[in-house]
């Protein structure tokens, strides 16, 4: 072999291995692709739950300030009846936003939970109080839009604006309650002292709205 054909084939030796050492193999690509598609559900896991416990603080808050109202539990209502609006616009935008983020981005099957009632009661009833939630939402919304004069198609006279949202909160108060549970078990915490604090919890609050509403009723409508 002359000097001219060694370095040939030296030449194409080297070319081969840096060949090989810079182009990834398939098994590589598709694992690093695997992770960053990992990466990007949990992240959307996460802003879904941060949007949905956004969603009970503003529901919440909206609530008390329209029983504020109702109730005269504070003397300038011209002051809380705004606030109230600006919370329940919120609410309003974010229930839209989560709705649509769920739908793009968060799939749950339900008949893959059904198949096994038993294992997924919490997520099942987590399933039912959303849509439980949306519904009573919604006649809440539309009723309180009666508020405003301007417009001029009512569908829910604004008399029944309270009258939806005790059936709201309940829904509200069982989605906590199985959310909260189910935040203790992503994060392996067993305790009975856990369970019985949040159902504890969760009979108080349906407690109360129980005896608000009652009073309301006692009341007459407002």
């Amino acid at each position: 072999m002359g000097l001219s054909e060694y370095l040939c084939s030296y030449n194409n030796l080297i070319s081969a291995t840096t060949t090989t050492t810079l182009i990834p193999s398939d098994s590589t690509t598709k694992s690093t692709g695997n992770k960053a598609g990992s990466k990007i559900v949990r992240q959307r896991i996460q802003i879904h739950r941060i949007i949905s416990w956004a969603l009970v603080v503003f529901s919440l808050i909206t609530i008390i300030l329209g029983y504020s109202i109702s109730r005269h539990w504070i003397a300038d209502s011209t002051y809380v009846t705004s606030l109230h609006l600006v919370f329940e616009w919120g609410f309003i935008i974010l229930l839209l936003f989560h709705v649509l983020y769920t739908l793009r981005y968060i799939k749950i099957s339900s008949f893959r939970l059904l198949k096994n009632p038993r294992l997924h009661w919490l997520r099942i009833t987590q399933q039912i109080t959303k849509w439980l939630i949306l519904i009573f939402a919604g006649l809440v919304i539309l009723s309180g839009i009666s508020y405003y004069e301007f417009i001029l198609v009512n569908l829910i006279p604004f008399s029944q604006h309270q009258r939806y949202d005790i059936f709201l909160i309940i829904s509200i108060i069982f989605h906590v309650m199985a959310s909260a549970k189910l935040a203790l078990k992503r994060r392996r915490v067993k305790s009975k002292g856990y369970d019985i604090a949040i159902v504890l919890i969760g009979i108080i609050f349906l407690l109360i709205a129980l005896l608000l509403q009652l009073s309301r009723l006692g009341h007459g409508p407002t």
